[in-house]
């Protein structure tokens, strides 16, 4: 049997894939989002599966399956034995592992997500105390909502049961929207308890999870399947997967476009790739200070000297060091002491040196060195690592005149399903923070991996280079998931996004080479104030972005978040007519530096079947992302 397949027994089907189950749907309707086992290392790291001996047997009551998951890093060599066991209304995973070396771990076992559109419905929950009568967090959750968990029931329709049993250790649940992953999970080994821990050569676990689903009458409630609770995804089968999704403009405007920034890389770009940076028109660049290091001097000036050559701000993220002469001496430069000129600094996010959220003291200091030299800016709090810090810190908010937190769809899950999921939950964490704080947002910057531990036991946090780099941001994934961001974080309490960086691995350029990236980034950027108008779509598979211009063109953007080719339907309504197509291709980018683009009169000439008017039609290819502009249509002009 293959590392991956897809099993089925009666109304109950689940992925197998590297070693995990996903999408484990009953009738069609979503229970669990995933169920795997995992290996985390002193730092939190996840050392991935090297699956064998994959046997499956199949029955007319029983779909079984076994194989054996190895996981090999650094000094943790640790093996385990699977067995899943599938009826039609029962599934049961166990997890026999051992020990081949003796290493430091911070978990071993499994973990159960649940979809985040479970927010808000009943759960009783089996606990070391009892029984506890609650519910799945509507607004994203600090702490772990349940602890010492045994075992789990909800009815994610009315009339249709599932319970959930842990054995083998304590479980208790976390809310993982606060790192953008669209889900809640339930963990084993609780973290009330020390880590990392030692694992000795030869030491053995073993674990299981059981679920189990009954069909009954009516709901708790007494309800019908008609009174499915709001936000509750029933599963997609291949008939609506088959369907193009339909795509319909609306001309209310939800909020403006965000300004949107890069960080700035900490080499030089090349004359090429500097010369594409020019024309992108970034609203700021975000440059990161270490006032304890002795090179953030050079550092600044670098920053100026790139925004002058970008025509954009800067933000400045700052590390604090213990006195106050250096906070004085940038101050002094950001208002062009020695130059006349001053920089065009247009916010200030200080942080205490070695600390990841703001306190009060570092705001303060910062703000009374602008007073001293007669500068005011704003100065915003929160944190410069994941969400789950801003939401767990008891912030300075009445000295923040901003909030602000980074995003990265890679702290838990790596697999490409995994990331696309994550922009619907980076709307979740805009809407918390927008509320719990009162500020405007800031959210940046946005990375394809994090570029900072803040859970790490060891190693200050630093992640090197290496280790934040994802091939997968410079082809068609990587812009098909930054619209999907983009799309995602519209909202009115956004007031700016900083993404990747200017240049070389991380950036947007390497080499003189832009990436899809850098052609969906630029377009953005060049409609600074659009308007976002709300949009309608028949399936969540196609992100899309509609935006209306001063001059009241229509342009809307989508991407194929998925794997499979998808068709579209767009109906752009009665004022408006289709004008030009553009494509963020990759093949399209290596070869010719270029966008693949067509206008109205290019495709009629080359597909005169393809209708060109209010409607379009089209099919994206896997990851896809396109431009289809629209401009007022002339029967109504006249």
């Amino acid at each position: 049997m293959k590392p991956s397949a897809f099993l089925k027994m009666g109304p109950m089907q689940a992925a197998f894939e590297n070693g995990g189950l996903r999408a484990i749907t009953y009738g069609g309707t979503e229970i669990v989002r995933g169920l795997y086992a995992a290996v985390r290392d002193r730092n939190w790291g996840t050392v991935e599966p090297r699956l064998s001996d994959v046997r499956s047997t199949k029955s007319t009551d029983e779909w079984t399956l076994r194989f054996v998951s190895r996981h090999v890093q650094g000094d943790i060599d640790f093996e385990w034995s699977g067995f899943i066991a599938m009826r039609p209304d029962r599934l049961r995973f166990d997890f026999d592992g051992v020990a081949r070396t003796s290493f430091l771990k911070n978990r071993i076992g499994f973990c159960l997500l649940h979809p985040m559109t479970f927010a808000g419905l009943p759960a009783v929950v089996r606990t070391e105390g009892g029984l506890v009568h609650g519910a799945f967090p509507g607004a994203i959750s600090p702490n772990q909502p349940y602890k010492a968990m045994q075992g789990i029931e909800f009815e994610p329709l009315p009339g249709l049961r599932v319970d959930t049993t842990f054995n083998g250790d304590l479980f208790e649940m976390e809310d993982q929207r606060n790192w953008t992953d669209a889900s809640f999970k339930t963990y084993c080994t609780p973290l009330d308890l020390p880590f990392p821990v030692r694992m000795e050569a030869g030491q053995r676990l073993t674990q299981s999870v059981i679920i189990e689903v009954a069909q009954t009458e009516t709901g708790s409630d007494g309800g019908s399947a008609n009174d499915r609770p709001r936000g509750i995804r029933a599963g997609i089968g291949k008939q609506v997967q088959d369907a193009a999704v339909r795509i319909n403009a609306d001309r209310a405007a939800v909020c403006r476009l965000p300004d949107i920034g890069l960080a700035m890389a900490e080499e030089v770009p090349d004359e090429a790739s500097a010369a594409l940076l020019e024309q992108l028109r970034p609203a700021h660049l975000h440059v990161s200070l270490d006032l304890g290091e002795d090179g953030w001097r050079a550092s600044l000036r670098s920053a100026a000297a790139a925004a002058a050559r970008y025509e954009c701000g800067l933000t400045l993220e700052l590390l604090l060091d213990g006195g106050k002469e250096r906070l004085s001496e940038l101050v002094r430069l950001i208002a062009g002491d020695g130059t006349g000129q001053p920089m065009p600094v247009l916010r200030i996010l200080p942080y205490a040196s070695g600390t990841f959220t703001t306190d009060a003291a570092a705001l303060q200091r910062v703000r009374e060195a602008l007073a001293n030299a007669g500068l005011s800016l704003p100065v915003g709090g929160g944190t410069r690592a994941y969400y789950a810090e801003f939401n767990r810190a008891a912030l300075p908010l009445q000295e923040m005149e901003l909030a602000v937190y980074t995003i990265n769809p890679q702290v838990h899950a790596f697999d490409d399903r995994s990331l696309m999921e994550t922009p619907a939950a980076q709307r979740e964490t805009a809407i918390d923070a927008a509320a719990k704080s009162g500020k405007p947002l800031y959210i940046g910057p946005i990375t394809f991996k994090p570029r900072l531990n803040p859970n790490a036991t060891s190693g200050g946090g630093a992640i090197p280079l290496s280790e934040r780099t994802d091939p997968r941001q410079h082809g068609a994934f990587g812009a098909a998931w930054t619209l999907a961001s983009v799309s995602a974080l519209c909202a009115p309490q956004v007031r700016a996004l900083t993404y990747f960086e200017t240049s070389g691995p991380l950036g947007l350029v390497c080499g003189g080479k832009a990436s899809p990236l850098y052609f969906l980034l630029r377009d953005l950027m060049r409609m600074p104030g659009a308007d976002v108008l709300s949009v309608g779509r028949s399936s969540e598979d196609v992100a899309v972005l509609a935006l209306r211009t001063i001059d009241g063109r229509l342009r809307l953007l989508l991407s194929n978040t998925t794997a499979a080719p998808r068709a579209v339907e767009i109906d752009a309504g009665d004022s408006y007519a289709f004008r030009s197509e553009v494509s963020y291709d990759s093949n399209d980018v290596a070869s010719t530096g270029s966008r693949a683009s067509a206008t109205v009169e290019a495709i009629k000439e080359q597909r005169p079947e393809v209708t060109v008017d209010r409607r379009v039609s089209r099919i994206l290819a896997p990851y896809a992302c396109i431009c289809v502009d629209f401009e007022k249509s002339r029967d109504i002009d006249t």
